[in-house]
C-alpha cells in the first residue's frame, strides 16, 4: 500500500518554521492536515508539480518581524515554511485535490483515482 511521504524544505529563510503534519487515508482519498495556527488563507500557495504536493505560507518579513525588545520571553512566532509531499504514482486525482482552512488547520484533501480504490470483493455465483 503506497502512502504519501513528506519533505521539509528549508529554502534560507530568515526564520522558518516546520508546522506539524498529520497524513490520513481512507477508500477515497489521502488527507493531510496541517497545523497552521494564525495565518490566513490567503498566506497559503499549494502547487502540484512533479509528482508533489507543494504546501507553503511564504510572509514578507515586513509582516513577520515585530519589535524583539518587547518580548521577556518569545516561543512562537508566524513565518514562512514549505512542506512537499510525494504523491504515489498514479494512484490520485490532481485535478480534485482541495483545501480547507479551519481553525489553525489546513486540510487538504488528496483523492484517489477511481482505478486506484479498493473494490468490493465479488461474489460469484455457483449455477
Amino acid at each position: 500500500n503506497e502512502v504519501l511521504s513528506t519533505e521539509f524544505q528549508n529554502n534560507n529563510y530568515k526564520r522558518v518554521s516546520r508546522p506539524l503534519v498529520n497524513i490520513l487515508e481512507n477508500d477515497e482519498e489521502y488527507g493531510i492536515e496541517i497545523l497552521a495556527a494564525g495565518y490566513t488563507k490567503e498566506d497559503f500557495k499549494i502547487n502540484v508539480e512533479d509528482n508533489k504536493l507543494i504546501v507553503s505560507a511564504m510572509l514578507d518579513e515586513e509582516k513577520s518581524t515585530e519589535k524583539e525588545e518587547n518580548y521577556s520571553l518569545r516561543e512562537f512566532y508566524k513565518s514562512s515554511f514549505s512542506r512537499s509531499f510525494t504523491l504515489p504514482k498514479d494512484k490520485v486525482n490532481e485535478d480534485e485535490i482541495k483545501a480547507n482552512y479551519t481553525n489553525g488547520i489546513l486540510l487538504v484533501s488528496v483523492p484517489k483515482r477511481e482505478e486506484a480504490k479498493p473494490k468490493a470483493p465479488k461474489t460469484i455465483a455457483v449455477i
